[in-house]
């Protein structure tokens, strides 16, 4: 869901101890927690609100870090390019 609140532009605010804070960038394209603890959130999404310029920052690089690093075109040419590395070994190791 936090990708797809990207994609949609929307400021995004993760615990580090969930898998998505390896894409997030504090203050770049979201907000980082140290813990899921609900004043901590609340503190967050209260800056947010509070702040319109921050939060529209936020959701604009979101949208850029999804579009430009995870989109489907992206993955698809990673895997590309896991494939040609472990075919380019599979025959270096026949001949």
């Amino acid at each position: 869901m936090v990708t797809e609140a990207m994609a949609a532009g929307k400021p995004v605010i993760v615990s580090t101890q969930v898998g998505t804070s390896e894409i997030i960038q504090d203050n770049v394209n979201g907000i980082i927690i140290d813990k899921a603890k609900p004043e901590e959130i609340a503190k967050q999404v209260e800056m947010l609100i509070n702040n319109p310029k921050l939060r529209k920052k936020l959701g604009e690089n979101a949208y850029q870090c999804v579009k430009d690093d995870l989109s489907w075109e992206k993955y698809a040419e990673s895997v590309e390019s896991v494939f040609k590395e472990t075919l380019s070994r599979k025959k270096g190791g026949l001949q």
